[in-house]
This record gives C-alpha cells, structure tokens and sequence, in this order.
C-alpha cells in the first residue's frame, strides 16, 4: 500500500527563460514538480489501527 500523504522525495525544477528583442522582453517561467511516495509503514503510523488505514482520504 502507498501511503496516501508521506512524501519520499520531492524533486522541483525551475526553468527561467528570457529573450530580449528589439527592446522587448519576453519571458517565460516553467515549474515542475514530482512527488515520490513511500510505502505505508502501517504500525508505525498513528493513522493506522485495526489493521488498515485510517487517513481521512483513504475509505
């Protein structure tokens, strides 16, 4: 099971791009971000009881 809210890692990476023409600017900003998730360490949580998860999000 992936836990439904611990992150492993988060990546970002940001791309900034401006070109100047003429005295005219233009520019252009890129954000992408990526998530790994982990596994669920079920005992070793505090949502997790009664055999299963108990996270708001999870039914």
């Amino acid at each position: 099971m992936i836990c439904p809210y611990n992150r492993k890692s988060q990546t970002t990476v940001l791309q900034w791009v401006q070109n100047n023409e003429d005295e005219k600017s233009n520019c252009q900003q890129i954000e992408n971000v990526t998530f790994d998730m982990m596994e669920c360490p079920k005992e070793g949580c505090a949502v997790w009881y009664e055999g299963k998860c108990h996270y708001a999000a999870v039914e």
